[in-house]
């Protein structure tokens, strides 16, 4: 590895089941410790936040697309497609493509995929944006260049999820305030939850650890895909790729199949 950072610690031990399990026995134990109503308070916020991320990311990631960071990370991410292959960025037709990819022996989503993979867009949701990329090419009626093609759809997506972020975030914060002072009148009125309470507030601090452990899954697998040392660390630790009977909490998590749920999203932009 060449990076400035010894990651050689990070592959050789499965840390990230550790780090999984604690996430689901903190969860648990704090849910037992505050009761029902301060779990399923925190529980609510989450959903909230996520339930108003989805309603108005859109709105707000084709605002930021629009400001001069959307213009940014069109030309960022054409100049690293150009970069890794100089006929993304050259002028063609639709028979002039056809014919570079016969003489390359490539099919069209080949050819496409390695240039996403020049950029940081995550390898999962490949699929959904070549439906975007070749309905935007049978389209063109002259000359296109594929990163003119390619960069703006996917400069769209992340300020989409730049959208997102920045909703649920916010949201999250609100909501947050809210159920602070919520739980702060209750706790004049009771001083300490039953213990019914502490049981079910255990239940959902299981549930929402395992909701923390799936969206940490999805982040660790974003950074597989790119590739990167961090990538091929965390996966050398995890055993995520591997075929064998390994097993492993992070293993386990990480191989869950999000497909769907990223396919409903990427529908909802399109």
């Amino acid at each position: 590895m060449n990076s400035f950072i010894d990651l050689t610690f990070l592959s050789s031990f499965d840390w990230f089941s550790i780090l999984f399990i604690l996430i689901f026995v903190v969860q648990i134990l704090m849910g037992f410790a505050k009761g029902w109503l301060k779990s399923i308070l925190k529980l609510v916020v989450i959903v909230a936040a996520v339930g108003l991320a989805f309603a108005f990311f859109k709105p707000v990631g084709d605002m930021i697309y629009g400001t001069s960071l959307g213009g940014t990370l069109t030309d960022k991410f054409s100049s690293l497609m150009v970069a890794a292959n100089d006929r993304a960025g050259a002028e063609m037709d639709k028979e002039a493509l056809d014919n570079y990819l016969r003489a390359q022996n490539q099919t069209l989503p080949e050819f496409l995929h390695s240039l996403y993979a020049t950029t940081p867009f995550p390898k999962a949701a490949y699929e959904s944006l070549d439906k975007l990329v070749i309905a935007n090419i049978d389209a063109s009626a002259g000359s296109f260049t594929i990163a003119g093609v390619i960069a703006p759809a996917i400069a769209q997506e992340a300020c989409l999820a730049l959208g997102f972020g920045s909703v649920l975030l916010g949201s999250f914060i609100v909501l947050l305030i809210v159920s602070l002072i919520i739980t702060g009148i209750v706790k004049k009125i009771k001083s300490k939850p039953g213990a019914l309470s502490r049981i079910l507030g255990g239940l959902v601090g299981a549930v929402y650890g395992f909701a923390l452990c799936w969206v940490l899954g999805i982040v660790l697998n974003s950074i597989v895909g790119l590739g990167n040392e961090w990538g091929d660390a965390i996966a050398a630790s995890t055993h995520v790729n591997d075929s064998s009977s390994w097993w492993g909490p992070a293993k386990w998590m990480m191989n869950i199949d999000v497909s769907a749920v990223t396919n409903w999203f990427t529908s909802l932009v399109r």
